[in-house]
């Protein structure tokens, strides 16, 4: 008959492993004073996914068409499902007359598509109508640009 307490101390041991491999503490008392650490970044995750939401009703329609050129580009520290989120300064001119201006953006970029964001780039972009420096980069126009 199985010993429950030999799994109980594999299934630990395991667990230990993983944490260390994350650079996160391992101990009781460690995990316990990581615990804000790990809400800070459920949030982070929940606010750049309830974002990434509204940039998908903007590509899909709720958007003002229009070509913005990038400026410069960082990283924010944050991914989503192992994509950068990046800060995008840019220059938008929209194709509703719009007079051009400039605007800074957070968007989640994928693996693919990182190398297309840099200075002097031309994107397609889709512009929130309620508020102007917010927008998403439509890939699907700017594959054609």
């Amino acid at each position: 008959m199985p010993n429950p307490f030999q799994d109980w101390a594999r299934m630990y041991g395991a667990n230990q492993r993983y944490l260390q491999a994350q650079c996160r503490p391992s101990s009781f008392f460690g995990q316990i004073g990581d615990i804000p650490n790990r809400i800070h970044e459920a949030a982070d995750a929940s606010e750049i996914g309830m974002r990434m939401m509204r940039h998908s009703q903007l590509t899909n329609g709720a958007g003002a068409p229009g070509v913005a050129t990038v400026e410069g580009v960082w990283q924010v520290g944050s991914y989503l499902n192992l994509s950068p989120v990046l800060r995008i300064q840019v220059r938008v001119e929209r194709d509703d007359a719009t007079p051009p201006y400039g605007a800074v953006f957070d968007e989640v970029v994928a693996g693919l598509h990182t190398g297309r964001v840099r200075p002097g780039a031309t994107l397609a972009v889709c512009v929130d109508p309620q508020n102007p420096y917010d927008m998403a980069i439509d890939w699907i126009r700017t594959g054609r640009l």
